[in-house]
């Protein structure tokens, strides 16, 4: 046998033995590389077309020179000027209309009873937790003391009104 047919048979060989296994893990590659990201791209691509059929703006991507600076980011965010928080003064607001202490409040009229309304004691225990909820100290602990004291004075109330009510109820 000379020496070309020698190469030619043994690689023939060695051809037909690591076939199947290059083809193994080749389709593993694709099967589980390469398929996720082309579904993952085409999933994109129709939310991206959605949102341009609905006129609006799809999420920018981040260029590369932006990951590379992100204190540059930072500082842009820390550069905008702040909006004035307008949510914590309307809770405040809300909070002072919400309030149960007024003078002379029936218990009937701060847990929202009707006269002559029949109520379970698990139905006055439900109203008697929100209201705690809605006028807890802790709640507006933070927004000073003043309205600290009232949230206390409203929860004195409320559990003035429904030992009143338990009474009554029994």
């Amino acid at each position: 046998m000379d020496p070309v047919d020698y190469y030619v048979t043994t690689f023939t060989n060695a051809f037909k033995k690591l076939l199947p296994l290059g083809l193994f893990f080749l389709g593993g590659y694709f099967i589980f590389f390469k398929l996720p990201f082309f579904f993952l791209r085409k999933n994109l691509l129709k939310e991206k077309s959605k949102l341009i059929e609905k006129n609006e703006e799809p999420p920018k991507k981040i260029d590369s020179k932006e990951k590379s600076k992100p204190h540059e980011r930072e500082q842009n965010i820390r550069d905008k000027p702040k909006e004035k928080n307008t949510e914590s003064s309307a809770k405040k607001e809300n909070i002072k209309k919400e309030t149960v202490h007024k003078k002379n409040l029936t218990p009937e009229e701060i847990f929202n009873i009707k006269g002559g309304q029949v109520f379970s004691e698990s139905e006055l225990k439900k109203r008697y937790f929100e209201l705690l909820k809605q006028n807890h100290p802790d709640r507006v602990a933070s927004m000073g003391e003043d309205f600290k004291k009232l949230a206390e004075k409203n929860t004195k109330d409320i559990n003035d009104a429904y030992e009143k009510l338990k009474r009554k109820d029994s």
